[in-house]
């Protein structure tokens, strides 16, 4: 049965029946009879009526009130048939909430609504022409208004769903909203104030030269303002109004001449920009695709989208940050700008794994904080004189299925090798695209802003600027205190950091999971959403040492700079300087200058101990900085020697070029062959002068001079 406010669609034309018009025994005559009409495809009608067995209708479709009457046997069969179907969701994009409704509309449609209002309770007659005409009229001479207006209401509130709504008036369409305005001889909108420059029309030939302007000085390399873009607009239709059209020539025009040219308005090419739709192409073109896709495109998908659980894919990323450090050896020394690397679950937003280092971005670096995921973080945390539970940090000899990182440390040979060993599937982002890792990336800003909170020497936005007093000469920590509190730091945000825009599944708010990464870890664990997979930490570490060759010398196994003890090598007197130079297969951890190890040929592996005590308990990178420390300081004292002796031999030169102005002649050979004896009167001379200066009376100096003579004599 159909029902009044039914929406029905005709999805095939219906034919009239051959014999003409039914003859049905109707109680109004004058309405046409579905069944003996005509319908074309895809009329839509509304039932606005109904008794048990007839229907009124009106046509949708059609512009002019057109009612039909059918009965609801008529209308089954035709549903039956499928000649037509109903339009369950007809008025839901033509209904407005009373929210959208100004206090205007509101107040219009209760007074349209009173004046229709008698109408409603004069079905099935209102329907009919004759009688729906003579109660307009009535109603029109009753309250004042015309009869077209009555009529448009009615018509309204039968097509609108017969709801008081329909008639609300559509002040939002009023002006033609989103159509291009008829263009006179004067130019829109309001007029300039009085004194200002006179406004033009702005027709097709105006509209392409702002095209043509936009595109060379606010898109292209000038790259200028909209307002600097106006002012160029405004030159150039000064310029050329001024410009004589036969000769070429410029013409002088009085300041009120100048005033009656008529140019675009600032308001005017705002308008004209606004409504272009070319500020999302603008954009790109200013900041370029790769920046405007990490910071300004459209993000509507969810970084947890497509993952099973925890373990499902980690984000890792380095940068620098904004503290600079002094040397672990030295506090004298700085060294600079530290490394941070942080890997981080994109499921539950626990971070997993971190490395702090000098090092700048490499395959060797990211091994380090790959290691730490599967490393105990209690042990972890006690190296660097913190005590943490297994529950503070709850992530230990494990790996992900998948790791996200951009294209660069985690591509290549080195990055192949270790998804081979360890079955984890390495994921690389575009070219540029930090937003494709964006869990990570937002980690940074946080550990940044928390440093710049606590810690000295950290960079500040105006640390270039005069006055300000250098960052560098502010710094009091140095890597393993920097560590320290960063640790602090993680297991502060994995333990109590509210993540307010997280995306929790229905599952964990049913469940009443809080947004903090460890709740939502542990939740996880327990429901058995996760992809982590065992790795021990010791098979990890091994699969992650950095490996190369090593020379061997006289001086012991040079790897990086450091020289390393093999007890086999000596054994084997490699080390002598006759067994000459060769290379030996080693690995090594980034992290520990103590030891590394040696491959021997049967698989096995020797520990070669550091020789050098004084890079110790360093990592390889501490070490090379310390080194080229030293090297440069080196560099500046053999500079500074050079000078000094440079000095000496200029000194020497002088007095050699005095005396050789006093002693002109060349020696004899008589004076060459006396030298011998030249040589004992000079000594004489020499030791006389000691003793006068060192205060020995020269009475004692001679007695022992005697005596030490005599008894050379005697001998």
């Amino acid at each position: 049965m159909f029902l009044p406010r039914d929406v029905f669609q005709f999805a095939i034309a219906k034919k009239a029946p051959r014999k003409g018009t039914r003859k049905l025994q109707f109680p109004l005559k004058q309405l046409p009879e579905l069944g003996a009409i005509a319908v074309s495809k895809n009329v839509l009608a509304r039932v606005l009526w109904v008794t048990k067995e007839q229907a009124y209708l009106i046509n949708l479709s059609n512009p002019k009130i057109e009612i039909w009457i059918a009965t609801q046997t008529e209308l089954g069969e035709l549903l039956f048939k499928c000649i037509i179907r109903r339009v369950p969701d007809y008025d839901i994009s033509r209904t407005k909430p009373d929210d959208f409704a100004s206090d205007a509309q509101i107040v219009r449609r209760d007074a349209n609504l009173a004046l229709i209002t008698p109408f409603l309770t004069q079905s099935p007659n209102i329907f009919e022409k004759s009688y729906r005409t003579f109660a307009i009229t009535c109603q029109a001479k009753k309250s004042g208004v015309g009869r077209k207006t009555i009529r448009k209401h009615l018509e309204n509130y039968w097509r609108g769903g017969l709801t008081a709504n329909a008639l609300l008036p559509n002040f939002d369409k009023s002006g033609n909203p989103g159509q291009t305005k008829k263009r006179g001889k004067t130019p829109l909108g309001r007029r300039p104030a009085a004194g200002s420059p006179k406004a033009m029309v702005i027709d097709d030939k105006v509209k392409e030269f702002f095209e043509d302007m936009t595109n060379a000085l606010y898109r292209g390399r000038a790259r200028c303002s909209l307002a600097s873009a106006h002012r160029h607009i405004v030159g150039a239709y000064l310029f050329e109004a001024r410009r004589d059209p036969s000769t070429g020539d410029l013409l002088q025009f009085t300041e009120k001449q100048t005033a009656n040219i008529p140019v675009p308005t600032l308001r005017q090419f705002r308008y004209w920009y606004k409504n272009s739709n070319r500020k999302v192409d603008d954009e790109k073109a200013l900041l370029g695709p790769s920046r405007y896709n990490k910071d300004r495109r459209a993000k509507l998908g969810s970084a947890t989208a497509n993952l099973f659980g925890i373990g499902s894919r980690y984000e890792i990323d380095a940068t620098p940050l904004d503290i600079g450090l002094l040397s672990t050896r030295s506090r004298l020394r700085y060294v600079g700008r530290p490394n941070l690397y942080i890997v981080i679950d994109t499921y539950s937003k626990m971070i997993v794994g971190m490395h702090v280092t000098f090092a700048p971005p490499s395959w060797q670096a990211a091994t380090m904080a790959i290691r730490n995921l599967s490393e105990n973080k209690v042990e972890f945390a006690a190296r660097f004189g913190l005590e943490i539970t297994p529950e503070d940090w709850p992530v230990c000899d494990v790996l992900p299925a998948r790791i996200l990182a951009d294209r660069g440390e985690l591509e290549g040979y080195q990055a192949s090798t270790f998804v081979a060993k360890t079955g984890t599937t390495i994921e690389n982002t575009a070219p540029y695209r930090g937003d494709m890792k964006g869990t990570v990336e937002k980690r940074f800003d946080l550990i940044n802003s928390y440093l710049r909170q606590i810690a000295p020497g950290v960079v500040t936005s105006d640390h270039a600027e005069k006055g300000e007093v250098d960052y560098r000469k502010k710094a009091k920590l140095n890597l393993a205190e920097l560590t320290k509190l960063i640790i602090k730091w993680i297991v502060h945000h994995n333990n109590y950091y509210v993540l307010e825009k997280v995306s929790q599944t229905s599952a964990m708010i049913d469940a009443g999971v809080k947004p903090i990464a460890r709740d939502m870890w542990n939740w996880s664990m327990e429901m058995g959403l996760s992809e982590l997979r065992k790795f021990p930490y010791a098979e990890l570490e091994f699969s992650l040492l950095q490996s190369g060759d090593a020379t061997v010398h006289n001086d012991g196994l040079h790897v990086q700079g450091l020289r390393y003890f093999s007890a086999d090598l000596r054994a084997e007197n490699r080390f002598e300087k006759g067994a000459g130079s060769s290379r030996e297969k080693v690995c090594w951890d980034q992290q520990d200058t103590n030891q590394i190890w040696r491959l021997r040929r049967d698989g096995s592996r020797e520990i070669c101990n550091l020789i050098d005590e004084k890079y110790s308990n360093l990592s390889f990178a501490e070490a090379q900085k310390i080194k080229g420390a030293n090297r440069i300081a080196a560099a500046h004292a053999k500079n500074a020697s050079a000078e000094k002796l440079f000095e000496i031999a200029l000194d020497a030169e002088v007095v050699t070029d005095d005396l050789s102005r006093i002693y002109w002649a060349e020696q004899s050979n008589a004076s060459l062959k006396d030298a011998p004896g030249s040589r004992k009167i000079e000594a004489a001379e020499e030791r006389e002068g000691q003793i006068l200066n060192s205060g020995i009376p020269r009475n004692l100096a001679m007695r022992k001079d005697n005596s030490g003579s005599a008894q050379a004599g005697e001998a």
